[in-house]
């Protein structure tokens, strides 16, 4: 069967049972006249083209009364009208919607809140069973499509096709108070005549469960309970109401707070930028002025008498010096960022030893590591006026960026590495960020020609501000260097 708008009309009213029939029932004792059918449009007679070939079976207006402008639509509307009630008639049940009240009830609410812009919902979708139910049964002034019959209250059906139930039955029904549900099946007829199929039951079948299963196109147009589902709809829009000015108060409060944050955060960053730029200011005086790098310097030299009560209570390698001489040389290396510490050269250099050969968890050495170790171990070890400290998440950072106490520390390994401490891989590369091996764990050099180079040089060493470049100078002037290139390529 197929349901368009083609002027052909496949629905009619049997006379003989007052039953509405569909094309399909037909057969080929019905044909022409002998169907005996109506039109539900204009109530003239029809006659049944079964059709041949590929014609479509319909009804027709006998060519002898010239009704050519009867509504095709219409008659097949009113046709599935009139089945829709009869289905509903016969069904022992049907599934009815909760009763909706619309948030326009409440003209008070507060539009600006999508909840008060919800309607409320009295109860869920229930199955309603009955026995007894009549179509066109008459009320004051008015007939609905279909009267349920119930004990304690009637309810009311209405179909809608093309046609709504207007203001005017509105008003009748909320006058006679009888719960009333509109059954909305425009878009079922819309869908279907868009489909085909072979069998009026299959098309009936799917009416049945728009009708009768669903609950999605069916709306209540009164219910009893209306006013007091107004009333708690006013009741919840002004709880709702309280949760909102609570909420919006919490919003507003947060913004401020949250705004408050950025600001603080932008001032620190702001503050943190000034500190790192006056820092690096300082360390370019420091490269620069050589004068001002020793003034600062000195102020870094610790009486040996305190050095060596600090460096015994290290306790490194379980030894204990009686005198500062019997400290050894390679404990006291000058490095250009020595004045980023607050405490004489020997004892933060003697620290690093005893934690990377004495107490390091690893077999290599990287500066990250000892770098955030001074960086967030040792407070008050520390000059705030040369050093900025990066932390992420309260956990130092390794500086990506030159900084004065990754100097020292690089700086220092480098004369490790060339006394056979550590690779000799890290002389070379010392900024590769790698790891380098630690050789071993004791306090004498395995590269005795750099030892006795650096432990003479040390004894007439210069004031200047870059010991390192002085150093490498001196062992570069020897020829020296080649020994630890010969031993690289060896390794």
């Amino acid at each position: 069967m197929e349901l368009n708008h083609s002027g052909m009309i496949y629905f009619a009213l049997k006379e003989e049972s007052n039953q509405v029939v569909h094309i399909s029932e037909m057969v080929e004792k019905d044909r022409g006249k002998a169907c005996e059918c109506i039109c539900l449009c204009c109530g003239h007679p029809l006659v049944a083209k079964l059709g041949r070939g590929k014609k479509t079976a319909h009804f027709a207006h006998l060519a002898e009364e010239g009704r050519t402008t009867c509504s095709a639509d219409e008659a097949n509307e009113s046709g599935l009208h009139k089945i829709a009630k009869e289905i509903v008639c016969k069904s022992e049940y049907i599934w009815l919607p909760p009763v909706t009240i619309s948030e326009q009830n409440d003209p008070d609410r507060n539009v600006e809140d999508y909840k008060q812009q919800e309607p409320l919902l009295l109860g869920e979708k229930f199955k309603l069973h009955y026995q007894n139910a009549k179509t066109e049964v008459p009320f004051d002034g008015f007939k609905p499509d279909v009267c349920i019959f119930r004990e304690r209250k009637n309810i009311l059906i209405e179909i809608a096709v093309t046609h709504y139930v207007d203001a005017e039955k509105y008003s009748k029904i909320k006058m006679a108070q009888m719960p009333t549900v509109e059954i909305n099946i425009a878009d079922f007829i819309k869908d279907y005549k868009e489909e085909e199929t072979d069998s009026i039951n299959d098309f009936e079948k799917k009416l049945r469960n728009n009708l009768v299963e669903n609950v999605e196109n069916k709306t209540w147009i009164y219910h009893p309970s209306e006013n007091e589902g107004i009333k708690k709809l006013c009741e919840r829009n002004r709880e709702l109401e309280i949760e909102y000015q609570q909420n919006r108060i919490k919003i507003l409060k947060e913004q401020e707070e949250r705004k408050k944050r950025e600001e603080q955060q932008e001032s620190w960053i702001q503050e943190q930028q000034r500190l790192r730029e006056q820092i690096d200011v300082e360390v370019e005086r420091l490269h620069t002025d050589e004068p001002y790098y020793l003034s600062c310097k000195a102020k870094t030299k610790g009486a040996d008498t305190a050095v060596l009560n600090c460096i015994n209570r290290l306790g490194i390698y379980n030894l204990r010096f009686k005198t500062t001489d019997e400290i050894p040389f390679f404990l006291n290396i000058p490095v250009f960022g020595e004045v980023v510490f607050n405490c004489d050269r020997r004892i933060w250099q003697t620290i690093l030893f005893e934690k990377v050969f004495y107490q390091w968890q690893y077999d290599d050495v990287n500066s990250a590591r000892i770098y955030c170790y001074f960086a967030g171990c040792r407070e008050g070890l520390l000059n705030p006026k040369f050093v900025y400290i990066w932390k992420k998440k309260g956990k130092v950072k390794f500086s990506p960026e030159e900084d004065l106490l990754r100097c020292a520390i690089e700086e220092y390994l480098v004369h490790l590495s060339a006394l056979g401490f550590i690779d000799i891989r890290y002389y070379f590369y010392p900024y590769s960020g790698l790891n380098h091996r630690i050789m071993h764990r004791s306090l004498k050099p395995l590269r005795r020609n750099y030892a006795t180079f650096l432990e003479g040089l040390l004894m007439r060493f210069p004031d200047t501000n870059s010991p390192f470049q002085y150093i490498q100078e001196k062992w570069i002037s020897l020829g020296k260097e080649i020994e630890f290139i010969q031993n690289l390529d060896t390794l």
